[in-house]
């Protein structure tokens, strides 16, 4: 059941990404969605050697990181891009609220649902992604601006 959710996990996102949004906001945001992917796959790996968490169940091909980045993260990047970008205190307000919702919520899910374990704080999953929701806002602003 859990391979399950994982692999809706990756599909449902990007199902509701094609059809409710137009594909101009798609090729506007999806760069900075992808770059947030790169990072937190970084961050997973960092994780690994840090000991921050272990992940205990992904689906194949992926090894030590979770569904959740490029389903979910990705497709989530995308749409709070598409509500908040040029909006710098939206943007970070819906991090916060986000980020608090993920690493004291959504990671204790995770966890009753055998995905991984936390050997770090919650607080520093916390600033952790917090980071890297700021690293995508200087990503869309940047490439923004780059001409096409």
């Amino acid at each position: 059941m859990v391979q399950v959710l994982l692999w809706l996990s990756i599909l449902i996102p990007w199902v509701i990404l094609f059809v409710f949004f137009k594909g101009e906001t798609i090729r506007r945001f999806l760069p900075a969605g992808l770059f947030g992917a790169l990072v937190l796959t970084i961050v997973f790996q960092l994780a690994e050697q840090r000991h921050w968490w272990f992940i205990k169940e992904t689906i194949y091909p992926l090894t030590n990181t979770t569904p959740f980045v490029y389903g979910l993260f990705i497709v989530g990047t995308v749409i709070i891009l598409r509500f908040t970008f040029r909006k710098f205190l939206l943007y970070l307000a819906a991090e916060v609220v986000i980020n608090l919702f993920l690493a004291y919520i959504g990671n204790a899910i995770f966890i009753s649902l055998g995905l991984f374990t936390l050997t770090a704080s919650k607080f520093f999953v916390f600033l952790l992604t917090m980071g890297v929701g700021l690293l995508i806002y200087l990503f869309q602003i940047w490439y923004a601006k780059s001409p096409r």
